[in-house]
């Protein structure tokens, strides 16, 4: 399986402009991408996604992993790394998670 980069493109400047709290969990996200960490849970966790709709349990699995690493206690503590979209790209809902 052949998994899509869904997080956006980052360009690093020093201007000031677009300053983002949380930037070093995308290095966790992106870790795990270049490990085939992401590509390996969704391998393991196929069959909770029927028909290859909604969000990737792969992808789902990583941001919760993100998401205690950077100090999350609750899976609603997912709501700090969907309001980082244009850093993390989309986020599972807490329902979804």
């Amino acid at each position: 399986m052949h998994t899509t980069r869904s997080r956006p493109k980052l360009v690093v400047s020093a201007d000031g402009n677009g300053v983002v709290s949380h930037a070093g969990s995308r290095l966790l996200a992106d870790l795990a991408d270049a490990t085939s960490l992401t590509s390996a849970f969704s391998n393991a966790l196929h069959r909770l996604r029927p028909r290859g709709t909604g969000h990737d349990p792969g992808r789902v699995a990583v941001d919760l992993a993100v998401m205690l690493a950077d100090g999350g206690e609750a899976i609603a503590d997912l709501a700090v790394l969907r309001d980082q979209r244009e850093v993390l790209g989309p986020v599972a809902s807490t329902p979804t998670a």
